[in-house]
């Protein structure tokens, strides 16, 4: 096993895209279902990312694109290693588009990548369609399915080699 390797990845995107299901898919841990009013601007939570050859102490951290445009939170985007933007609707991906350049000039050094989510429903976003919008590598995924996990990991292990 490879020496551990801090990490930093923030999550973007709008209140009810699976942000902070996809944090808990990453670290294993289980969802419980929160009542909307009851639902945390931003979280941050710690913990181990294992994938196939590394372990990594990983900061993930969920944020909304108007808490960034409004500067509230870019001291959480600052010095990250990956942006990932989250998106389940066409409508929810121009807020995040418009932020590529304030995030590069925060994490110059992130990579960035999207991940459509919630691939469980009918009404989902294509991820080709993602993909082609950001002109972003993009993953399709459901973030409730724990089997989804692994190709997430390894979607998400390419960018922070």
């Amino acid at each position: 096993m490879s020496e551990e390797i801090n990490l930093k990845v923030v999550f973007i995107g709008n209140p009810g895209v699976g942000k902070r299901t996809i944090i808990n898919l990453l670290l294993e841990l289980k969802s419980l279902p929160i009542m909307a009013k009851n639902i945390p601007e931003s979280v941050m939570k710690k913990g181990q990312l294992a994938t196939a050859t590394d372990i990594y102490n990983a900061l993930l951290v969920s944020t909304t694109p108007e808490l960034i445009s409004s500067g509230k939170h870019t001291s959480f985007v600052q010095n990250a290693n990956l942006i990932v933007f989250v998106v389940t609707k066409f409508r929810n991906m121009l807020a995040c588009k418009q932020l590529i350049n304030k995030l590069s000039e925060l994490s110059p050094d992130a990579e960035f990548c999207v991940i459509a989510n919630k691939q469980d429903l009918e009404e989902s976003l294509d991820p080709t369609a993602a993909m082609k919008f950001f002109d972003l590598p993009t993953i399709g995924i459901s973030a409730i399915m724990p089997e989804h996990r692994e190709a997430l990991v390894g979607f998400l292990n390419e960018f922070i080699k």
